[in-house]
């Protein structure tokens, strides 16, 4: 029995498929990984994928949308608590650190899916595929807005649009460092590894962020 195999037997037959697919798709891609591979690591058959989901693209559909439900929820709840705390308005690098530590918590966790899910979604920020941009814009889009309205609140010399493409640039960026560190044996990236890259790369948005408008 291959290790995946063995990591997942004694859950169901769905919760297999999505922990198998979910690591999978963090090593080879979402587009790269096939139906076989997907059952072979899961102990299922082709024919379970069809009962449990649809297609492969609604399997995609269900590991991405499970995982940005966490995602976002814990944003949010780090946002409600900075906002709340009646020391007036975040500053850039706490909305930064905000945004990007639920994904940091993610790369540290035991969990393999968790560890995942980062590198995926740094993949999808990648990939040219259309279907999975606008997944991915549709799944960022609420919450995303709050979190552009606390920074122009912080960066009120910005015009929301520029507040916007910096904020995309630096989530790119992270996204970019997350590739960077993957381990393409595993697909995951090294919990080790994460603290040092991740404060330069907070340090290095927060410098985007706040740097004068270009019209100034």
């Amino acid at each position: 029995m291959r290790p995946l195999e063995a990591r997942w037997r004694h859950r169901c037959t769905r919760g297999r498929l999505l922990d198998a697919a979910e690591v999978l798709f963090a090593t080879h891609g979402l587009s790269s990984t096939s139906v076989r591979m997907i059952v072979g690591a899961a102990d299922a058959n082709v024919a379970a994928i069809r009962f449990h989901f649809g297609s492969l693209e609604d399997l995609k559909r269900a590991v991405l949308l499970r995982r940005f439900e966490v995602l976002v929820s814990r944003r949010l709840a780090g946002l409600d608590a900075a906002t709340a705390d009646g020391s007036g308005p975040p500053g850039v690098g706490d909305l930064l650190a905000i945004w990007f530590a639920p994904l940091l918590d993610m790369v540290a966790s035991r969990d393999p899916g968790e560890r995942a899910f980062p590198v995926i979604l740094a993949r999808m920020l990648v990939d040219r595929a259309p279907e999975y941009r606008t997944l991915l814009a549709q799944e960022l889009a609420p919450h995303l807005e709050r979190f552009l309205d606390a920074l122009g609140q912080a960066l009120p010399e910005l015009a929301r649009s520029e507040v916007a493409l910096r904020f995309e640039l630096a989530i790119g960026a992270f996204g970019h460092a997350l590739n960077r560190l993957r381990d393409p044996r595993t697909g995951l990236i090294p919990a080790g590894d994460i603290d040092t890259v991740a404060r330069e790369v907070l340090e290095f948005c927060r410098a985007g962020l706040q740097a004068p408008p270009l019209n100034s």
